[in-house]
């Protein structure tokens, strides 16, 4: 049985919209009325912002699911700590989107599972396999999720003046514990970058609403010889999360 069981979902209004629950916050005091900005930076790892309020010009903003800090000098949102994996993004995307924003950068880790990288480097994500299941509920079966075209061109040619940096797919799943030796040998022979929990889902959500996404990976750890080999606390990771971040925070939107 595939997902969604009610096949017709894509044609039928939901009862619950982030717009509605948007307001129903608002009312309550839980969101800050603020003017949205050009662009928010999701950041899974909060450990490479925690001096964020030392290095930049930053104002806190009450949100409900999230650390939030406006960055005053660039018009950018950075938010952390709202969880990982697809639900708890998805959420967040969509919340963001009904308050207006219309663009958007992930930044994350993700697993290895190809030879080509190593930890420490960084990876532009062009298509994720939806093997996890919030895409469904958004857009319709398919191998991959794609990001928009011109927005994608944007931070690529943003990362071409700053990074050494390697384009490709990801396979985006639900369960951390549940990466088998069989499927990480499939994907390789796919031509498989990486491995995370996210991709797929802000994929999906931004084409549906229409919004611009773009997602960067700093790789963390590698399964690319069919064992775990950490690497979440190598300074060349570390430094690299701070130097995405630092450069991302200018793209021209």
């Amino acid at each position: 049985m595939s997902i969604p069981i009610y096949k017709k979902k894509y044609n039928s209004e939901a009862v619950l919209t982030p717009k509605k629950f948007l307001e129903y916050r608002k009312k309550r005091n839980q969101v800050a009325n603020i003017k949205m900005p050009k662009l928010a930076i999701l950041c899974y790892n909060s450990n490479f912002i925690k001096d964020i309020k030392n290095r930049y010009n930053t104002e806190m903003i009450k949100w409900p699911s999230a650390k939030a800090y406006y960055l005053k000098d660039y018009d950018v949102l950075v938010l952390s700590e709202f969880g990982i994996g697809s639900p708890s993004t998805a959420m967040l995307l969509e919340d963001l989107i009904a308050y207006g924003i219309k663009n958007f950068i992930t930044i994350g880790n993700a697993g290895g599972i190809s030879d080509k990288v190593r930890v420490g480097d960084i990876i532009l994500c062009d298509k994720a396999i939806r093997d996890e299941g919030v895409s469904y509920h958004y857009i319709k079966d398919s191998m991959y999720a794609y990001p928009r075209k011109v927005f994608f061109n944007k931070v690529k040619k943003h990362l071409d003046k700053n990074f050494e940096y390697k384009i490709g797919a990801s396979w985006t799943h639900d369960v951390f514990y549940r990466e088998t030796v069989d499927e990480i040998r499939y994907y390789k022979k796919k031509g498989v970058l990486t491995t995370e929990l996210e991709a797929a889902s802000v994929f999906a959500v931004a084409q549906y609403r229409k919004v611009n996404v773009a997602v960067v990976f700093v790789v963390s750890d590698s399964m690319a010889d069919l064992e775990w080999n950490p690497g979440w606390d190598k300074r060349k990771k570390v430094n690299t999360s701070n130097r995405v971040f630092d450069s991302l925070i200018r793209v021209e939107v």
